[in-house]
C-alpha cells in the first residue's frame, strides 16, 4: 500500500514516529493487518491496533533526521497527529529504568546557552500538565511511574553521569534525548497536535556503557504501553 494524498481527514490521522527500529518493535508486534510503506525515503508501516488505524515510521537518530522525517510526513498528511515515542536517559534522580515521561505540544523553551557548552544547542521542553490530553500518574496502574515532565534535547548522546548531573542542576529537566525538542518545533510550525512519550533506559547516575538489553526492552515496552493507553 502506498499513502494517499493529503486531505481534510488528516487531522484524525495518527503517525507514530520513533528514531530507531528498536523503539517501534513493540508496536509493530501488536499491529494487525500491517504492511510496509515508504514516504520520501523514510520506511514505515501501516496497520491497525484494535481497529485504530495508524502509521508507524522511524526517522533515524538526532535532530536533523527527526525534522526531515516530520517535514516529509506532514507534507504528505497535513495536520496529522504526531505521537513521538522513544527512549531517554534520566536526569531526575527519582526516575528508575522503565519509568515514563510524558510531555505535550505545549512547551516552554530554553535559549542556547553558549557559556555552558559553546556551539551546543539546548532545548528545554516542559509540559504544562493542564493541557495534556493524557494525564500522567506517578502511581500508574501500569506498574511503573509515569509523570508529566520536562525533556531536554541535546545534540549528542549524553554518555556519562557527570554531564547528566550538570544538565539537571542547570535545567531541571527530568530526562534527556536527541529529538523531542526538535519534533515539537516542527509540529508547532505545522500546527499539528503532538504528544511525546519517553521510556527511561538509564539512570541519572548511570552511564550508557552500563545499559543492558533488559533495561532497553523494558523502557521501550513501557513507553509503548503508555502511548497506547494515551490514545485509547
Amino acid at each position: 500500500m502506498q499513502p494517499g494524498p493529503a486531505n481534510h481527514s488528516n487531522s484524525n490521522r495518527l503517525i507514530w514516529l520513533s528514531a530507531l527500529q528498536v523503539e517501534i518493535e513493540p508496536i509493530l508486534s501488536l499491529l494487525d493487518r500491517k504492511n510496509s510503506i515508504c514516504v520520501a525515503g523514510f520506511p514505515g508501516w501501516h496497520g491497525f491496533f484494535h481497529e485504530r488505524e495508524m502509521y508507524v515510521f522511524t526517522s533515524g537518530g538526532g535532530a536533523k533526521s527527526c525534522q526531515q522525517a516530520l517535514a516529509a510526513l506532514l507534507d504528505q498528511w497535513q495536520m496529522a497527529r504526531i505521537l513521538n515515542v522513544g527512549l531517554a536517559g534520566a536526569l531526575n534522580p527519582i526516575l528508575n529504568v522503565g519509568d515514563v515521561v510524558v510531555t505535550s505540544r505545549s512547551m516552554s523553551w530554553k535559549s542556547t546557552d553558549e557559556s555552558f557548552h559553546p556551539g551546543r544547542l539546548i532545548l528545554g521542553a516542559r509540559a504544562n500538565s493542564h493541557t495534556l490530553r493524557y494525564r500522567a500518574d506517578r502511581n500508574s496502574p501500569l506498574g511503573f511511574k509515569t509523570l508529566s515532565g520536562s525533556i531536554l534535547s541535546w545534540d549528542e548522546l549524553v554518555q556519562d553521569d557527570h554531564l547528566k548531573r550538570e544538565l539537571y542542576k542547570r535545567y531541571r529537566a527530568d530526562c534527556v534525548d536527541m529529538e523531542t525538542g526538535y519534533a515539537v518545533q516542527t509540529c508547532e510550525q505545522r500546527g499539528s497536535p503532538f504528544l511525546g512519550i519517553r521510556g527511561i533506559s538509564d539512570l541519572a547516575d548511570g552511564c550508557l556503557d552500563q545499559l543492558s538489553p533488559t533495561h532497553l526492552s523494558e523502557a521501550v515496552w513501557h513507553a509503548t504501553l503508555v502511548a497506547l493507553h494515551a490514545i485509547a
